[in-house]
């Protein structure tokens, strides 16, 4: 391998490339306030969408060589959040009838030829067990003119009572039946002899109609439980939001009209319950069911007016830390990344707080929370940037399974991979090798020839501009050591590989290799430094040799 290939190799395999994006707002090249919030959330979407590759070509392959040359902390394991949300939700007390017996139907009719109508009412005491209840005629006439008279019997045929309709008797004259119920007689006649027959249940419970309306009269009764307060014409509030409630409305009417409003909620009737069931329309823990002023009697007749409300719950990312069992240890105060201090407040923050506040603040790293593994990520800014994590006495990093310390690009802990840290360190000592080759005397190179020295002047001179001059042993301190000896350099020991020593470095604080080969804003590193003294030695070669191309593969 020519030297030039083996220096772009190298360039290739150890540069930490910065970010493309633009840095926080302060430093060079910052972004205003809004475009960093902007690429800040486009940063968290992309580390997502990276994630996913990655889970993606493990499920493939069974592993993944995809890395991101960024020092990341992440959880380990994801956090045990319970991620579900709910509305807040509210519904009758119990059914709205509850009564444990039943009868059908409300206004029997007559078999013959009798048009003074029949309604019964009360609630059945079950003293008569289940089964048919007839009414007899007894006695014919015409209703407030004769005196009418009527019988009724028991499911076994027994006579429960007999009673007569005076000519006085009002139309709504209830007329006792000795088991809890009452019958009225409406105007008509009545035929001698002629019967009416109702089903009663002692067992069976009685059910509202949602449809019909709450005056309905006989068989178009909704069945409400007897013995509450009428439904009037007026109105109640849900959460504030006035319900108008007339007497020809239905349950379900009141219903569709609840959801019609501004009150934010959505009722249901639901049948096998036999409740009416209100559910916020906004999930979480803040919004609730807020049922007021109820002046129509609606609420109490649908045993609406003692009901509970089982608030909502925000999901644990959502909610207050100290209201999140995993949080429990957590405690108010200061954490820091990167020595910044960001305040923490158990009481009031949720984790999404904690994210947005790390994002918001200029530490130099991004923060984001994958709902799908349960894990929390915070990684650099930028590529040749450590993190550095302290909870400060709070807690915080603890709880969300995150290493404190420091974090350093392609850590182990980071994702780095193996094989790249070999290529990086083969390479580097196939770059020894070259370097040694030029410096050494057993080859081919002449090392009295004038432009042999010059070349070799160039090179040590790059070399000690990086490291800062000095005669004898120049220390990389990341596992190269360059010899200034004469003797040493002649014997082609001029570079030194310690390739244990730059394989911990590489694994543990990436960024001094990148810093070594890629230099800083404040001087080029050792990379451009030789190549540079390189080009300048191949531009006076191929001058003195006539030649229009490089003589680089001479030195092969």
């Amino acid at each position: 391998m020519s030297l030039a290939v083996t220096l772009q190799n190298l360039a290739n395999l150890v540069r930490f490339t910065p970010s493309i994006a633009p840095g926080p707002a302060g430093r060079t090249g910052g972004a205003t306030a809004t475009n960093r919030a902007n690429l800040l959330q486009a940063q968290r979407q992309l580390f997502e969408v990276f994630q996913s590759l990655v889970d993606l070509d493990t499920a493939v392959n069974g592993s993944s060589s995809l890395r991101l040359a960024l020092p990341v902390a992440r959880s380990e394991p994801g956090l045990a959040l319970d991620l579900n949300s709910y509305a807040a939700r509210l519904q009758s007390a119990e059914e709205i009838n509850a009564t444990p017996t039943s009868f059908t139907p409300f206004g029997p009719d007559w078999n013959g030829a009798s048009t003074s109508l029949l309604t019964v009412t009360g609630v059945y005491d079950g003293s008569d067990g289940s089964g048919e209840m007839t009414f007899e005629v007894r006695r014919a006439g015409e209703r407030g003119v004769d005196r009418p008279r009527i019988r009724i019997y028991d499911p076994q045929g027994n006579r429960i009572r007999t009673f007569t309709v005076n000519r006085n008797h009002a139309l709504d004259r209830l007329y006792d039946l000795r088991n809890g119920l009452s019958v009225t007689v409406g105007e008509g006649f009545l035929v001698n002899r002629d019967t009416a027959v109702f089903q009663a249940y002692d067992g069976i419970g009685s059910a509202v109609d949602p449809d019909k309306a709450f005056n309905g009269l006989r068989n178009d009764n909704p069945n409400l439980q007897f013995g509450l307060p009428a439904i009037v014409n007026n109105s109640f509030q849900v959460n504030g939001e006035p319900i108008a409630v007339t007497v020809s409305d239905s349950v379900n009417s009141v219903i569709a009209r609840i959801n019609q409003s501004a009150a934010g909620v959505t009722a249901t009737f639901n049948p096998l319950a036999e409740q009416i069931e209100l559910v916020q329309n906004t999930p979480g823990e803040a919004p609730t069911i807020a049922l007021t002023d109820d002046f129509s009697n609606f609420l109490r007749a649908t045993k609406l007016s003692s009901a509970v409300v089982n608030p909502g719950k925000d999901p644990d990312n959502e909610r207050p830390l100290e209201d999140v069992s995993i949080f429990a240890a957590a405690q108010s105060g200061v954490f820091a990344i990167n020595g910044q201090s960001i305040a923490l407040d158990v009481q009031n923050d949720s984790l999404d707080d904690v994210v947005a506040r790390i994002n918001s603040a200029d530490v130099g790293a991004v923060a984001s929370f994958d709902a799908a593994s349960r894990q929390v990520t915070l990684t650099a800014a930028d590529g040749v940037s450590e993190l550095d994590i302290d909870s400060n006495g709070t807690g915080l990093f603890t709880a969300l399974n995150l290493p404190e310390g420091r974090v350093d690009p392609e850590a182990r802990t980071g994702g780095i991979n193996p094989r790249r840290v070999k290529r990086i360190v083969d390479s580097v000592a196939a770059l020894a090798d070259g370097l040694n080759a030029l410096f050494s005397n057993r080859g081919l190179l002449n090392g009295k020839d004038p432009q042999v020295v010059a070349l070799r002047n160039q090179l040590e001179t790059a070399v000690a501009s990086v490291l800062g001059g000095g005669a004898g042993r120049l220390d990389s301190n990341v596992g190269l050591r360059f010899n200034r000896d004469r003797t040493a350099r002649d014997l082609g020991k001029f570079v030194e590989v310690d390739r244990r020593k730059l394989t911990l470095v590489l694994e543990r604080s990436a960024k001094r290799v990148g810093t070594f080969f890629n230099g800083t804003d404040k001087g080029a590193g050792f990379t451009a430094a030789v190549a540079g003294a390189v080009g300048g030695s191949i531009r006076s070669l191929s001058s003195t040799l006539g030649s229009r191309g490089t003589l680089i593969d001479s030195f092969a």
